[in-house]
Protein backbone atom coordinates (compact mmCIF):
# COMPACT_ATOMS: atom_id res chain seq x y z
CA UNK A 1 0.00 0.00 0.00
CA UNK A 2 1.97 3.28 -1.35
CA UNK A 3 -0.42 6.11 0.10
CA UNK A 4 0.76 9.29 2.40
CA UNK A 5 -0.67 11.98 4.29
CA UNK A 6 -0.68 15.40 2.45
CA UNK A 7 -1.27 18.36 4.55
CA UNK A 8 -3.94 20.26 3.59
CA UNK A 9 -3.29 24.14 3.14
CA UNK A 10 -4.63 26.12 5.93
CA UNK A 11 -5.00 23.44 7.92
CA UNK A 12 -3.27 23.20 11.83
CA UNK A 13 -3.11 25.97 14.29
CA UNK A 14 -3.61 25.49 18.21
CA UNK A 15 -4.35 22.28 20.09
CA UNK A 16 -3.86 24.61 23.88
CA UNK A 17 0.05 24.49 23.20
CA UNK A 18 1.94 27.31 24.55
CA UNK A 19 1.53 30.33 21.87
CA UNK A 20 5.16 31.15 21.87
CA UNK A 21 5.81 27.63 19.96
CA UNK A 22 2.72 28.08 17.51
CA UNK A 23 4.84 29.15 14.24
CA UNK A 24 7.55 27.33 12.71
CA UNK A 25 10.11 29.31 10.42
CA UNK A 26 10.32 27.98 7.08
CA UNK A 27 14.14 28.07 5.92
CA UNK A 28 13.68 28.42 1.84
CA UNK A 29 12.43 31.20 0.77
CA UNK A 30 8.80 30.39 0.53
CA UNK A 31 6.69 30.37 3.75
CA UNK A 32 4.92 26.94 4.97
CA UNK A 33 1.16 28.10 3.65
CA UNK A 34 -0.26 27.10 6.93
CA UNK A 35 0.57 27.00 10.87
CA UNK A 36 1.62 23.98 12.67
CA UNK A 37 2.98 23.74 16.28
CA UNK A 38 6.45 23.56 16.89
CA UNK A 39 5.31 20.24 18.97
CA UNK A 40 3.42 19.14 16.23
CA UNK A 41 0.48 17.38 16.99
CA UNK A 42 -0.78 14.70 14.47
CA UNK A 43 -4.68 14.70 15.60
CA UNK A 44 -4.29 18.88 14.86
CA UNK A 45 -3.43 18.48 11.16
CA UNK A 46 -5.88 18.03 8.45
CA UNK A 47 -4.27 15.57 6.12
CA UNK A 48 -5.60 13.51 3.69
CA UNK A 49 -4.50 10.13 2.33
CA UNK A 50 -2.96 10.06 -0.86
CA UNK A 51 -1.17 7.88 -3.07
CA UNK A 52 2.42 7.91 -3.47
CA UNK A 53 2.02 8.37 -7.48
CA UNK A 54 -0.15 11.88 -6.36
CA UNK A 55 2.54 13.75 -4.56
CA UNK A 56 4.29 16.38 -6.17
CA UNK A 57 7.05 19.19 -5.44
CA UNK A 58 5.34 21.44 -3.05
CA UNK A 59 3.11 19.14 -0.96
CA UNK A 60 3.55 19.00 2.50
CA UNK A 61 3.40 16.05 3.82
CA UNK A 62 2.91 14.23 7.61
CA UNK A 63 4.95 10.67 7.84
CA UNK A 64 3.97 9.09 11.14
CA UNK A 65 6.67 7.15 13.23
CA UNK A 66 7.96 4.17 11.51
CA UNK A 67 6.42 5.55 8.37
CA UNK A 68 8.44 5.55 4.86
CA UNK A 69 9.23 8.89 3.63
CA UNK A 70 7.46 8.72 -0.11
CA UNK A 71 9.42 11.77 -1.50
CA UNK A 72 12.37 14.14 -1.19
CA UNK A 73 12.22 16.87 1.06
CA UNK A 74 12.72 19.50 3.73
CA UNK A 75 11.18 19.15 7.07
CA UNK A 76 8.77 21.90 7.90
CA UNK A 77 7.73 20.58 11.44
CA UNK A 78 8.78 18.02 13.82
CA UNK A 79 7.13 16.16 16.79
CA UNK A 80 9.70 14.85 19.11
CA UNK A 81 10.44 14.27 22.79
CA UNK A 82 13.97 14.73 21.94
CA UNK A 83 15.86 18.39 22.43
CA UNK A 84 19.06 19.57 21.32
CA UNK A 85 21.89 21.36 23.01
CA UNK A 86 20.43 24.84 21.11
CA UNK A 87 16.55 23.80 22.52
CA UNK A 88 15.44 22.96 18.90
CA UNK A 89 13.39 19.62 18.40
CA UNK A 90 15.00 17.16 16.07
CA UNK A 91 13.64 13.24 14.68
CA UNK A 92 15.95 10.64 13.86
CA UNK A 93 15.67 9.13 10.40
CA UNK A 94 16.90 5.61 8.97
CA UNK A 95 18.76 6.40 6.06
CA UNK A 96 19.92 2.69 5.63
CA UNK A 97 18.64 2.47 2.37
CA UNK A 98 20.60 4.90 0.92
CA UNK A 99 24.08 4.91 2.99
CA UNK A 100 24.51 1.61 4.46
CA UNK A 101 24.64 3.69 7.76
CA UNK A 102 23.30 1.27 10.60
CA UNK A 103 22.59 4.69 12.84
CA UNK A 104 19.74 7.00 12.17
CA UNK A 105 20.02 10.23 11.63
CA UNK A 106 19.03 13.59 13.24
CA UNK A 107 16.86 15.62 11.50
CA UNK A 108 15.75 19.32 12.58
CA UNK A 109 13.50 21.47 10.54
CA UNK A 110 15.31 22.83 7.89
CA UNK A 111 17.19 19.02 6.91
CA UNK A 112 17.08 17.35 3.99
CA UNK A 113 15.36 14.11 3.89
CA UNK A 114 14.82 11.86 0.99
CA UNK A 115 11.99 9.07 -0.24
CA UNK A 116 12.14 5.81 0.72
CA UNK A 117 14.17 7.01 4.43
CA UNK A 118 12.72 5.74 7.36
CA UNK A 119 11.21 8.55 10.48
CA UNK A 120 11.85 6.54 13.44
CA UNK A 121 10.02 7.86 16.67
CA UNK A 122 8.55 11.10 15.53
CA UNK A 123 5.87 13.17 13.89
CA UNK A 124 7.14 14.61 10.66
CA UNK A 125 5.99 17.14 7.71
CA UNK A 126 8.08 17.68 5.20
CA UNK A 127 7.60 20.06 2.10
CA UNK A 128 8.08 17.75 -1.46
CA UNK A 129 11.42 18.72 -3.16
CA UNK A 130 11.65 15.91 -5.50
CA UNK A 131 9.31 13.24 -6.92
CA UNK A 132 9.76 9.85 -8.90
CA UNK A 133 13.02 10.20 -11.48
CA UNK A 134 14.00 13.06 -9.48
CA UNK A 135 14.52 11.45 -6.09
CA UNK A 136 18.07 10.78 -4.78
CA UNK A 137 17.20 6.84 -4.70
CA UNK A 138 16.00 7.01 -8.65
CA UNK A 139 19.60 8.89 -9.04
CA UNK A 140 21.60 6.46 -7.41
CA UNK A 141 19.68 3.26 -8.68
CA UNK A 142 20.33 4.53 -12.34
Amino acid sequence: ENLAYRVMHGAGGSDGADDNTASIASTTASTIPFVVNADVNSSSLETEQVEASDIVVGDYLMVLPGGSIPADGVVAAVSANQKSVQGSQFAYVDESALSGEPFPVAKEVGDQVFGSTVNQLSVLVVQVTAVGGATVLSKIVR
